[in-house]
């Protein structure tokens, strides 16, 4: 048996022969013979058994330790759903909790009596100390500290700052926002769609890396590109829709050409986590991390841009490849990303073009979202059929013929 003196799972001496008498005085009442017939009742003297000093302050803090236990508990099982996250407690005594209108900072005195201080953080304004109303400022027991934070948590969930956030919000959630969010596939869709068995790949998992500054880029790119195809004539764009869609609306066929569409980009290991933060930079522009402007001679096949495509095989030709064994050095992570099919002839003024056959996309930045890291691995275990295959790909890959060099020499010219 193991005594746990704190949880009174073991009575104590005095209450022990409480019960023995009260045992004695049963016995006799139903005339039966007792051992604890002639039993004394206890004295009601208690200071007989005080505990010394030390032990009662032992007794004292382990009570109190499983006060602010049970506390927290009760903090975090009444914290608000619209809490995304918390960490510290009060026995810490720092308590930060992420709010939608910013970050709520608390502090508690070392007796968990008082708030000494509440501190909002928030993009809408200045990070600043905030008034604690005066019947929250104190508290009676540690119980009570917990529901003090609890109402200090629902007074900024309703005040007019977070009103506001909410209406930004809504605002940022646009109907341009709302039709992009509902084109974005998942990543086991996407490499679905794009037949990867056919070439020799199976999906492995997946990595979201979708920035919200880079989807407001992305929204706005379209917005403008929306305002510069209503100034053309249909003629000009009924050459960049299919047949049954040139006697549909003006509005109609530029709705098809702004439609997102997915497509992939191979691209080194070693700057997957540039293209999360920045996206896909292309030929000549800085990269933010050294510095150092991008070479032209990278990227640069079918003139300046960005090249994406839909054929995984072909994405896969840009990735590391190690020589002797024919095998990824990083198994296949690819970045696939948001591309818009935009014209097929060009004009002057093309926000993009078609390239190789039709297989690639080149396109500048702002027209591209990154969205997800995808790790592929190959299904054949021979290594002949793995040298076939790169063969086979590494052919797609060619310097463009004349014709090509012809029609792309009015705006782009090889260094």
């Amino acid at each position: 048996m193991v005594r746990q003196h704190h949880f009174l799972a073991v009575p104590s001496a005095v209450i022990r022969k409480q019960i023995k008498w009260l045992a004695g005085e049963q016995a006799r009442r139903e005339g039966k013979s007792s051992s604890h017939h002639n039993a004394r009742r206890p004295s009601a003297d208690y200071t007989k058994n005080a505990p010394t000093p030390e032990k009662a302050k032992r007794q004292y803090n382990a009570l109190h330790f499983h006060a602010v236990e049970r506390a927290d508990l009760l903090l975090e099982q009444h914290l608000p759903h619209e809490a995304v996250h918390h960490s510290g407690s009060l026995q810490e005594g720092k308590l930060t909790f992420e709010l939608p209108i910013g970050t709520l900072n608390i502090e508690v005195d070392s007796c968990l009596k008082r708030i000494k201080m509440c501190r909002l953080v928030s993009e809408m304004f200045i990070s600043r100390n905030v008034d604690v109303p005066p019947e929250l400022t104190t508290a009676h027991s540690t119980k009570e500290l917990a529901m003090h934070v609890l109402q200090l948590i629902e007074k900024y969930l309703v005040s007019p700052h977070a009103e506001l956030h909410k209406h930004l919000q809504a605002r940022r959630s646009s109907l341009p926002a709302k039709i992009l969010m509902k084109s974005i596939a998942s990543p086991r869709d996407i490499c679905r769609a794009a037949n990867l068995t056919q070439y020799g790949w199976k999906f492995l998992k997946a990595t979201s890396i979708r920035a919200h500054k880079l989807q407001e880029r992305l929204q706005q790119r379209i917005a403008s590109m929306r305002e510069e195809l209503n100034g053309l004539p249909i003629a000009t764009l009924a050459l960049s829709v299919p047949t049954n869609l040139r006697l549909k609306s003006k509005a109609r066929m530029i709705d098809y050409m702004l439609r997102p569409r997915h497509a992939f980009h191979g691209t080194n290991s070693a700057i997957l986590d540039s293209i999360a933060k920045w996206g896909l930079l292309g030929p000549g522009d800085t990269n933010p991390m050294t510095g150092l402007a991008i070479p032209k001679r990278l990227g640069s096949t079918y003139g300046p841009g960005i090249y994406v495509t839909t054929e995984v095989h072909l994405a896969n030709t840009y990735s590391n490849w190690n020589e002797e064994e024919l095998l990824f050095l990083d198994p296949a992570e690819r970045a696939p990303g948001k591309i818009r099919k935009r014209v097929l002839s060009l004009f002057p003024g093309a926000h993009g073009h078609v390239a190789n056959d039709g297989q690639e996309y080149v396109l500048p930045k702002e027209q591209i979202l990154p969205l997800y890291i995808v790790d592929f691995d190959w299904i054949p275990e021979i290594v002949q059929q793995k040298k076939a295959y790169v063969e086979y790909a590494e052919s797609l890959v060619r310097p463009p013929a004349e014709g090509d060099i012809h029609r792309l020499g009015r705006w782009w010219r090889p260094d």
